[in-house]
């Protein structure tokens, strides 16, 4: 019996499964297959099964994101947690002060209420963050491997500025976001946007993405 989760979504057909539709007119972002990665020195394999979804940062900084209306959604006050697996290349090249995203929440407009994504500085380096438009919050992320990220986002109730956002990378947890003033979520996105220019290089790699209604934890290994 499959456990009853609000979406999950593993890419095994090879397709954006069950996203409403992709926006991808640089073409950057493909449902690559173990042989077609294995192809490449030095990408992974994906993380569980036979495909992972793709996003190469060299060929532009045009946003490449899978959208999903419903099952994302969230009135006030509602929590959504996901968990989600990502690789990010060894070479990746992004200037002091780069930061864009690979998960957010939008209100109607769109309109930022939740992002989540990468940020460099050349004193941190590189770090997955968290924020309500940009990246307040984050710890270091490796290179190479795949890290288990979570992130869970309570949306302000409208009594008063009360939304959080809370978040884990390998099962540390980061300092959580707090005294949000947001708006209900229509819909979620996920993949790679609002990078920066100064980002010309690397591959990342996201596999297994799962949303609910309950923390899912990061997975047990064998």
């Amino acid at each position: 019996m499959a456990f009853p989760y609000l979406s999950e979504c593993n890419f095994e057909q090879g397709d954006k499964g069950h996203f409403d539709f992709e926006s991808d007119s640089a073409s950057r972002l493909d449902f690559a297959h173990y042989s077609t990665l294995a192809q490449t020195p030095g990408l992974a394999m994906p993380w569980r099964g036979a495909y992972a979804m793709r996003v190469d940062l060299a060929a532009s900084t045009t946003d490449a994101y899978l959208e999903e209306h419903g099952s994302w959604d969230l009135s006030a006050d509602g929590t959504i947690y996901f968990r989600f697996m990502l690789w990010i290349s060894p070479d990746i090249t992004m200037a002091n002060n780069d930061q864009f995203y690979v998960l957010k929440l939008q209100s109607p407009g769109p309109v930022d209420e939740v992002v989540a994504g990468l940020i460099y500085t050349t004193a941190g380096g590189l770090k997955f963050g968290v924020g309500e438009t940009a990246i307040t919050s984050s710890l270091p992320i490796e290179k190479g491997k795949w890290n288990c990220i979570e992130v869970t986002a309570n949306i302000d109730a409208g009594a008063g500025n009360d939304g959080t956002i809370a978040y884990w990378v390998n099962g540390n947890a980061g300092t959580q976001v707090a005294s949000l003033d947001q708006a209900a979520i229509s819909h979620g996105r996920f993949g790679v946007m609002g990078q920066d220019a100064g980002t010309t290089a690397g591959t990342l790699l996201f596999d297994s993405l799962i949303a609910d209604d309950a923390r899912i934890y990061w997975p047990s290994e064998r």
